[in-house]
């Protein structure tokens, strides 16, 4: 949750606004989305901190968080047992990745029902643009309030949510994290200074602690010094355009967040207890690497480079890579994950991490005189997800993964929805319960 000036609060959704001021976009965030699907589908965890965990072992992460457990600290990333610690009576629950997508569907189908969605931002947050009198502020807010409890009357009582409006959907994007849970921000291009000024600029989606970092070095710490910033001080700042860009969204300039551009494609799976050894993580790691190639030629790239991360349960990590002409045959990226993973130490592996990147679009390639032709082999391996597609996952295999079936299963992160075929999706049995509204 981004950190907001004290003085705000929630009369700052109704207080007076200029004559002038006019909203056109709202950002609708569905609050600690894993967990409130979880406290959702189980009403003994309502009202109780409760963490989503790859599976229930002291030695794994949480990877998300109810705000009943974020008020004793528990963070995303947390490690189980420090989680257990400072908060005893938390309850861990693995993850429902399935339950997760099928949440998202029906959430973007009750938003539909009261406004057109623009883009899907995330699994859990949705931009939509607002036209004609809905511009107005009081005709905004009433939408507004009207979505978020329609999105709780359709979908689930515990399925709360965050909206921010304003003038483009960045100012958007930064208001519907000032208020959380359960929220309601407006911010006018006239009044960004005042109600977002004194935050840090680390509030700016796009933002991280690398660049937090470089803007400070050069005495920018607020959203107001930003603001005061030239055309051509923020390209300096930034480096590129993009600080141009980033400037006059905050000065409330057209401009239309959304997802960056693909530039990796990864997996990563946390190992039951019973797959902690070289062996059997190493099958883990092809099954990763097979998905992720699927994902690849779903996107019509090649690749140059992977990636190989293990984490050991002594906390020690190996990381390398090993870049390569551009291809997407999974059975030559088999031999180089073989290769790397032939570099690592024999200790206990904890999880594994592959990842692929420096694409090129497949319509681009051309064949290096050098460069060995794999390209019949590529055509095999695109039939074969043509197939998978049509007939159901794993219909076509690698013998090579044949005992991975049921290892290492899809999985969402906030940043990316999964296409429902990554989950063997059924259209006509949903293995969500019915959740009512009370």
């Amino acid at each position: 949750m981004l950190q907001h000036p004290s003085a705000y609060s929630k009369a700052t959704e109704s207080s007076q606004a200029p004559s002038s001021a006019h909203l056109h976009w709202l950002l609708l965030d569905l609050n600690s989305f894993f967990a409130s699907c979880e406290q959702q589908e189980s009403p003994e965890l309502r009202g109780r901190p409760v963490a989503v965990v790859p599976l229930k072992s002291d030695s794994t992460s949480v990877l998300a968080a109810s705000y009943e457990a974020k008020k004793y600290g528990i963070k995303t990333g947390m490690r189980v047992s420090d989680a257990r610690r400072i908060c005893p009576g938390i309850q861990f629950v693995e993850t429902h990745h399935r339950l997760y997508l099928e949440y998202h569907h029906r959430i973007l189908e009750a938003v539909e029902e009261i406004i057109p969605i623009h883009s899907v931002l995330s699994v859990d947050e949705v931009a939509c643009e607002l036209t004609g009198s809905q511009k107005q502020v009081s005709k905004a807010l009433d939408l507004a309030r009207r979505l978020k409890k329609h999105v709780q009357n359709r979908v689930g009582i515990c399925l709360t949510s965050s909206v921010g409006l304003g003038p483009n959907t960045l100012i958007a994007k930064m208001a519907s994290d000032m208020q959380k849970p359960d929220g309601l921000v407006w911010v006018s291009k006239q009044e960004i200074e005042k109600k977002m000024g004194e935050l840090s600029i680390r509030c700016i989606p796009g933002i991280g602690s690398r660049m937090e970092s470089h803007l400070n070095r050069i005495q920018l710490y607020k959203v107001s010094d930003l603001l005061k910033l030239s055309p051509g001080q923020a390209r300096s700042a930034w480096g590129s355009i993009l600080g141009i860009q980033i400037v006059q969204a905050l000065k409330g300039e057209h401009y239309v967040y959304k997802a960056g551009q693909t530039k990796s494609i990864g997996h990563e799976h946390v190992l039951a207890p019973e797959l902690r050894n070289p062996q059997k993580a190493f099958e883990v790691a092809l099954k990763l690497l097979d998905k992720a190639c699927v994902r690849l030629r779903k996107n019509k790239f090649r690749c140059r480079r992977l990636q190989l991360a293990i984490r050991f349960v002594d906390s020690s990590r190996f990381e390398n890579e090993v870049q390569f002409s551009q291809t997407s045959d999974t059975g030559f990226l088999m031999k180089q994950l073989k290769f790397l993973w032939d570099l690592t130490s024999y200790q206990t592996p904890l999880k594994v991490g592959i990842v692929l990147s420096d694409f090129e679009n497949e319509g681009l390639h051309q064949l290096s005189f050098f460069e060995q032709d794999n390209s019949r082999r590529e055509k095999a391996f695109q039939a074969a997800d043509q197939l998978n597609e049509k007939y159901g996952k794993d219909t076509v295999s690698l013998a090579n993964l044949l005992g991975m079936k049921n290892q290492a299963k899809g999985g969402i992160a906030f940043a990316r929805v999964p296409p429902k075929e990554e989950f063997n999706w059924l259209q006509n049995k949903s293995s969500a319960k019915k959740s009512s509204s009370s």
